[in-house]
């Protein structure tokens, strides 16, 4: 059963679970989130993103180590 579902993720719900993504977050200029992947993505589509950490320091960890450098993205306090 398990194999089942990671097919169907790897073939079938990835594709669709981005193009969701990419039509919802694609309709707003600026992006504000809490969500790593989210902020990932809009940096990706060129948004203007700000970025809030979460409890445990997730996002200000990947921000600082792989996306400090991006001039559309930025961490907020």
């Amino acid at each position: 059963r398990k194999r089942l579902l990671d097919f169907c993720y790897k073939h079938i719900l990835k594709d669709i679970y981005l193009k969701v993504g990419i039509k919802f977050i694609g309709q707003y200029k600026n992006v504000y989130s809490t969500r790593l992947h989210a902020a990932i993505l809009s940096c990706l589509l060129g948004k203007k993103t700000y970025l809030f950490d979460n409890s445990y320091g997730k996002c200000s960890g990947v921000f600082n180590l792989w996306m400090k450098n991006y001039s559309n993205i930025k961490m907020m306090q």
